[in-house]
């Protein structure tokens, strides 16, 4: 009985998968990031995103499923401080976004973001310092953002995320703050 039972969430589910469409895609671009709390402003450390993602399609909402490499951090200017100081990180994330077109070829993005902590290092005067062990291993941001579909393969999007929880382990409140530009490309 229990093996009976088992085949018939397994049928279900790939008739319902089977009855689904999928727009596979891949995205990349690049980012400007910085970390809010620490005293300093703008984006102004740069870095790169990239992976892929599922859209799948529903009448009023389509459902985005991405998981993407990100780096991101914070860089200080001779402005701000006598020294540079770089913070770099890298997280694994994956996003749950909502997509609404709201005027044809214009859409806008909405949704969470979960990342994973790779590395993180802190260069300050000439010396780096690696500082994953003082930063939570799980990242969780909003996502939102607009696009431009340019045809049926191409898309220009604009997304900002944002920590919802400080990203330190210790008493410090700093999020991770990020803007980029990203092209998709759909299969």
């Amino acid at each position: 009985m229990k093996s009976f039972i088992i085949s018939l969430i397994i049928f279900s589910s790939y008739t319902t998968l089977s009855a689904q469409s999928f727009e596979p895609y891949i995205i990349g671009g690049i980012q400007g990031s910085q970390i809010d709390g620490d005293g300093f402003g703008g984006y102004y450390k740069g870095g790169l995103k990239a992976g892929t993602g599922l859209i799948i399609p529903s009448e009023k909402i389509d459902y985005n499923i991405e998981i993407t490499f990100s780096r991101e951090g914070m860089k200080s200017t001779q402005k701000q401080t006598p020294y540079l100081t770089e913070f770099t990180s890298n997280y694994i994330d994956l996003a749950l976004l909502g997509k609404k077109e709201f005027y044809p070829g214009f859409n806008f993005y909405f949704g969470g973001q979960f990342g994973y902590l790779l590395s993180a290092k802190d260069e300050s005067q000439g010396s780096i310092t690696n500082f994953t062990p003082h930063l939570k291993p799980i990242d969780i941001c909003y996502e939102i953002g607009a696009s431009y579909k340019i045809n049926e393969s191409w898309e220009i999007v604009i997304k900002q995320s944002r920590s919802i929880l400080t990203t330190r382990k210790d008493l410090l409140r700093q999020y991770n703050n990020n803007l980029g530009v990203y092209l998709k490309v759909y299969f």
